[in-house]
């Protein structure tokens, strides 16, 4: 994966690679990526609604990642209309601790 760091293209592997690449799920709605429709968070049936959407939907996402990734710790959270979520991951280039994406 590629990051822009103080106005450069840097090249990122291992862990760096894999929490982009898990934000980038994270983010993506399902059906939203046309190579691959099932691929996401299915935030059509969590926007809007009166509860708050289940850990499973979205610790599946990031297992899904690959490279042996496996939650060891989810939380979520609605501030302002913001849901965060913050998790931490063993996989197969190490751990992953204090991951926060807001949604």
């Amino acid at each position: 994966d590629v990051e822009v760091e103080d106005g450069r293209l840097v090249f990122l592997s291992d862990l760096d690679a894999l929490q982009q690449y898990i934000r980038q799920r994270l983010l993506l709605f399902k059906g939203e990526y046309f190579l691959d429709k099932n691929r996401g968070v299915d935030y059509e049936n969590i926007l809007g609604a009166k509860k708050m959407p289940e850990d499973s939907e979205f610790i599946t996402v990031i297992e899904g990642a690959g490279f042996g990734t496996k939650v060891t710790e989810f939380s979520k959270s609605l501030v302002s209309r913001e849901l965060q979520i913050t998790f931490s991951c063993t996989c197969d280039y190490g751990q992953l601790t204090n991951i926060e994406v807001t949604l």
